[in-house]
């Protein structure tokens, strides 16, 4: 049988303060720079995936949520604190997150079919749709005005 493995006392907790630093930006200044500024942040950084559920490495599955018109969205976490924050209260003792390289984590969008990224749902988050998360899966960094052109099509 599987147990649960609890966070050690004193273990560091995991966070990724580049990565909340970019998307307090955006939203504290909306536009194109900004949203720029995160996708390179997340491609040079790491997120972490909510894969609370799973019972091992083999089976992790990245969890994701429906939006209010129904479509797959894939949340993607800065720190441990945030993902168990989003968890029903319940659910927060048994939370588990994977670290991941940010291109990597965002390229589940794709992979499960979702129609945006939801960074740390809660009351601080922030939706960047696909067409802009796919645009960080290439081999540069979208700038703003690719993201701009992306916008208009």
């Amino acid at each position: 049988m599987a147990r649960r493995r609890e966070p050690r006392k004193g273990a560091p907790e995991i966070v990724f303060p580049e990565l909340r630093a970019a998307i307090d930006s955006l939203l504290a200044a909306p536009g194109y720079d900004a949203l720029a500024r995160l996708l390179a942040a997340c491609r040079a950084g790491a997120l972490i995936a909510d894969v609370t559920g799973s019972t091992g490495v083999d089976d992790a599955r990245v969890r994701t949520i429906a939006s209010t018109d129904g479509r797959r969205v894939l949340p993607l976490f800065t720190s441990m604190a945030r993902l168990r924050q989003a968890l029903p209260p319940q659910q927060r003792p048994i939370a588990r997150g994977a670290v991941m390289p940010g291109r990597e984590a965002l390229a589940f969008v794709v992979s499960a079919d979702c129609a945006a990224v939801q960074f740390d749902p809660g009351p601080e988050s922030l939706v960047v749709l696909r067409e802009f998360v796919e645009a960080a899966l290439g081999e540069q960094d979208p700038d703003a005005d690719a993201l701009a052109a992306i916008a208009r099509s």
